[in-house]
């Protein structure tokens, strides 16, 4: 099964580890009748989280 995504993450382009990493974060709080939305191609990158060091 791992194979199948990472193969579906190759030909969408999108970077495995990344998709993998923020899966693994996200899944224990999303809703279950919404998976289908963290399958490779329907994922989209969180954007990265802003810094918190104020100048």
């Amino acid at each position: 099964m791992l194979y199948s995504f990472f193969a579906s993450c190759q030909r969408l382009e999108v970077n495995p580890r990344a998709w993998l990493r923020e899966i693994l974060e996200r899944i224990p709080d999303h809703p279950v009748n919404r998976l289908d939305e963290l399958l490779p191609h329907r994922w989209v990158e969180a954007p990265a989280k802003a810094s918190t060091e104020e100048e």
